[in-house]
């Protein structure tokens, strides 16, 4: 669990990485406001808890600048929490397929439903 004592974005680039059109970034969840006491006793703050990953993550070429890297990427937050290993049921199928690199799925509803079925089943364990 990592703390500090400004909002966390739940995505953070870290521009400085950027090398071959991938970027390390944080992801961060598990995001909670918490009152700290500072080190004299003498003063409360408000510092933020949560769980962070780091990973690196590859960018497609209209997504080059910080700007559109950040853009790019927070739209694929659920995608990048999978990657990070935290603890998160994907909201649909397609995002697997997005992740994975399959691509867009061209399946009948009912067999995507079956998918997502299976998926959260897998996930509790059921």
């Amino acid at each position: 669990m990592v703390k500090r004592n400004t909002e966390p974005e739940l995505v953070e680039l870290d521009w400085g990485s950027f090398k071959g059109g991938s970027v390390d970034v944080l992801v961060h969840w598990n995001i909670s406001e918490t009152t700290e006491t500072d080190d004299m006793n003498e003063s409360t703050y408000t510092a933020w808890q949560y769980e962070e990953a780091r990973i690196r993550v590859p960018l497609p070429a209209h997504a080059r600048s910080q700007a559109t890297a950040q853009e790019y990427l927070n739209g694929r937050y659920q995608a990048l929490l999978m990657l990070a290993g935290a603890d998160v049921i994907p909201a649909r199928i397609e995002e697997i397929a997005t992740l994975t690199g399959v691509g867009p799925i061209a399946a009948p509803k009912d067999r995507i439903d079956a998918l997502e079925q299976m998926i959260i089943e897998m996930q509790l364990g059921v």
